[in-house]
């Protein structure tokens, strides 16, 4: 990877601007730091308008040592770094392939239409600053769709997982009245609000559970309730009694919502997990086999034959339950 820069014009503190990054691959982490004309360390501050866009047309679209801009449906995962303070206008303009963004909440200045046409962004990897204003939620706020969001601390440490839903905005006009109506369909706006604050809406997030089980499908409900469960940070036990019953309630969604993220590690941890019942376990197997997810089936075949075993062990018995048919 190798990168275009330039040092920020009317900064009190010395520091780069990035221009363009140019790469073969399909992912970039900005460094912290590049190297100054006198040699020295230049902070990564900004990142220049359009930075990842293709829109952007000009001299620097021409490769740079033989590798071409990484920009537009090429731009799947980017990493910025620690000491970014400011995000141009549009710099991820039309970056359908962009699936995955990484930053630190110490970003102050976010330009207009960051994410215009990222319709394909569905996962966000937070460090979280103390002591700083968080741009966490004008990030959230610019984004509507379904969104998978790990927060960790600033060293990298994991503290929670958070599913938000997707929302979206219908402008229906009332004839008569000559007036239009903005209605809002989908939860996912409520789900945002809460990251207004500096310190993280937990119990905000979960008192939101009735509303989401109900407009919601329950692969989506599902998933959100084993995030919570397994990292239950501020998780109080009403809460959790309440995530627990809706997995036991809806175990062929649990798979659904586990292969649908593709994380087989995630599902054989919640499969193994002694809170989820083995009458349960058999029915999102059940559930895998009907709808042909056979990546599913041997994992959850072998959580099964392990966790039979350890019945067996502490004296229990489970028997499957017979199904007839005529």
């Amino acid at each position: 990877m190798e990168l275009r820069w330039e040092e920020c014009p009317n900064r009190e503190k010395r520091g780069a601007r990035i221009l363009r990054v140019y790469s073969r691959d399909r992912e970039a982490e900005i460094p912290e730091t590049v190297e100054g004309a006198d040699g020295n360390p230049l902070p990564v501050l900004e990142l220049a308008d359009y930075v990842f866009s293709a829109m952007r047309q000009g001299a620097e679209e021409d490769d740079l040592m033989g590798l071409p801009p990484l920009t537009g449906d090429r731009v799947e995962h980017v990493v910025l770094p620690r000491s970014l303070r400011k995000i141009g206008r549009y710099a991820f303009y039309n970056c359908e392939g962009l699936r995955k963004l990484s930053f630190f909440t110490a970003v102050s200045d976010l330009g207009a239409g960051l994410f215009t046409g990222c319709r394909n962004i569905g996962e966000l990897d937070v460090r979280m600053v103390p002591g700083e204003k968080s741009c966490l939620y004008e990030v959230l706020s610019e984004l509507n769709q379904t969104l998978r969001v790990t927060l960790r601390d600033q060293d990298g440490g994991i503290q929670a997982r958070l599913l938000l839903p997707e929302y979206f905005e219908e402008s229906v006009e009332n004839t008569p009245a000559r007036i239009v109506n903005l209605e809002m369909h989908g939860c996912g706006h409520r789900y945002r609000y809460g990251f207004r604050r500096e310190q993280m809406p937990f119990a905000e997030y979960d008192a939101l559970f009735p509303h989401v089980r109900v407009q919601e499908p329950p692969a989506i409900v599902s998933e959100l309730a084993w995030y919570r469960l397994e990292y239950p940070v501020q998780l109080s036990e009403n809460w959790k009694a309440a995530y627990l019953e809706y997995l036991e309630a809806h175990p062929e969604a649990a798979a659904e919502a586990f292969a649908r993220v593709g994380n087989m590690a995630l599902m054989r941890r919640a499969a193994a997990d002694p809170r989820i019942s083995l009458d349960s376990l058999e029915k999102m197997i059940g559930a895998a086999q009907r709808t042909g997810q056979s990546e599913l089936i041997p994992l959850l075949m072998d959580v099964r034959h392990s966790r039979q075993a350890e019945h067996a062990e502490q004296g229990q018995v489970f028997q499957r339950k017979r199904r007839f048919e005529l």
